[in-house]
């Protein structure tokens, strides 16, 4: 009678260690995973990073020839406008 008790004590301890350690595997294992997707993430991260500063940097030179584009042509009007008077001028001179 005590030995069985004590036999099945100790099976039960055994059988506490086994489902301890396959615990400690099954979150071991979740982990890793979790540290691939947080690797994957920071990867894609970093790529979205990337292009966003190219996307930027786009942007940023499109806007300085537009401001470029618009000034040569503000330019070009004044000199199409100039001429235009000096043409009506010589227009009424004649």
């Amino acid at each position: 009678m005590l030995a069985d008790r004590e036999a099945r004590r100790l099976k039960r301890k055994q059988s506490n260690r086994e489902s301890a350690r396959r615990s400690r595997l099954r979150k071991q294992a979740e982990s890793e995973g979790l540290a691939g997707k947080v690797a994957e993430l920071e990867s894609a991260l970093s790529a979205a990073m990337a292009e966003l500063v190219a996307a930027r940097a786009e942007i940023d030179a499109l806007n300085r020839r537009k401001g470029r584009s618009s000034s040569e042509a503000a330019a070009a009007g004044a000199v199409v406008e100039e001429a235009e008077a000096k043409g009506e001028e010589e227009a009424a001179a004649a």
